[in-house]
């Protein structure tokens, strides 16, 4: 019969981990949480089948054939955005604008910057204000 020591288990539990890690782009520290369980059970499971690959087997065939999802990516937020909540270029400030639209005063010349404005103007319909 092939036995498995102890010390071979824990390098492929620690090669599972690390392979699951690059799969699912979970962190370790919460993968390690989730293989906790599976870890024991399957422990146990081989220790009551005298750590014996033909008995473990035949033994747990059903539970061996069941599928373990894991989540693709673990949210260390709870839906919640972090920092200062973002403020339309409407309610903005003056200094605000100027900051916002500093890349495309340097990019653009004044000329084609006041034509888009105009073209845009005319688009949503405010013609009077285009001239």
């Amino acid at each position: 019969m092939q036995e498995i020591n102890a010390k071979h288990f824990n390098a492929r539990f620690d090669h599972l981990k690390k392979r699951l890690v690059t799969l699912t782009e979970c962190p370790e520290n919460s993968l390690n949480k989730l293989l906790s369980y599976f870890i024991s059970e399957f422990k146990s499971k081989w220790q009551s089948s005298q750590r014996k690959k033909n008995i473990f087997l035949s033994k747990n065939k059903i539970w061996l054939d069941t599928e373990i999802h894991f989540p693709s990516k673990i949210s260390t937020q709870s839906g919640k955005s972090r920092g200062r909540p973002s403020t339309s270029f409407h309610d903005s400030s003056d200094r605000s604008k100027r900051r916002k639209t500093e890349q495309l005063r340097t990019q653009y010349s004044p000329t084609m910057l006041s034509y888009a404005a105009q073209m845009s103007l005319r688009k949503s319909g405010n013609v009077d204000s285009a001239y």
